[in-house]
């Protein structure tokens, strides 16, 4: 269409929101924002914990302003390797409360594999 533009995405850019940027479903401890199970920025020294194993927690990540994402990371927990995500369901949101599912319904097995010496194998990245 005529005056419509597209925009190449800027792929080197990571956003990674500070951890009072986050909302979740549950932490273990009832622990704060900072606190050693309520941490999940990329270079944590622990990650988030929920305060159950049970299917459904979230984590809701507030990037400030809308943005064109083209993928995600995740991470195993860095000081206990066996705790990591196993599946991922993304929504997506302009105002915190109507969420989404993206295209193709957003839900990914993260394929970690826990302890490894091997980063490719502890890190997920889906776009």
């Amino acid at each position: 269409m005529m005056g419509d533009s597209y925009v190449t995405p800027d792929l080197s850019v990571t956003v990674d929101p500070v951890d009072a940027a986050r909302t979740v479903s549950s932490v273990y401890g009832d622990a704060a924002p900072g606190a050693k199970y309520f941490q999940s920025t990329l270079d944590s020294d622990h990650a988030w914990v929920a305060n159950t194993a049970a299917a459904g927690q979230w984590i809701t990540l507030d990037l400030g302003e809308v943005v064109t994402a083209v993928g995600i990371v995740v991470r195993p927990n860095a000081d206990e390797p066996t705790l990591y995500v196993k599946e991922v369901k993304i929504y997506v949101s302009d105002d915190a409360v109507s969420f989404r599912s993206i295209k193709g319904g957003g839900h990914f097995s993260t394929g970690l594999k826990g302890a490894s010496s091997d980063e490719s194998a502890r890190q997920g990245v889906y776009s």
